[in-house]
């Protein structure tokens, strides 16, 4: 049985720079989440800029305030591992 843990991090609402390096570059890998404008909650897999990314979709998040980034690069992360019980309850969702 995979041991399932719950992984805590700090988020904070994307700026500009936090995706572009000088003359507007694009900072290639750099994480983040989206939140929802209608339910504030936010999705649960990280995205990562690329070059693939849909540049005119990301602008449409980001104009509408939903993009977050880790609060600083190296943020202490809390892993917290879960009960047998808990983990149970996570595979049957």
């Amino acid at each position: 049985m995979r041991v399932a843990a719950k992984v805590e991090m700090n988020l904070v609402l994307a700026e500009i720079f936090d995706f572009t390096g000088g003359e507007e570059n694009l900072r290639i890998g750099t994480m983040y989440f989206l939140r929802s404008g209608q339910t504030g909650a936010f999705t649960t897999q990280p995205y990562y800029m690329t070059e693939f990314t849909d540049k005119k979709e990301f602008n449409t998040f980001f104009n509408a305030k939903m993009v977050y980034v880790p609060r600083h690069i190296f943020d202490p992360v809390t892993i917290i591992p879960l009960s047998e019980a808990e983990q149970q309850i996570e595979h049957n969702q």
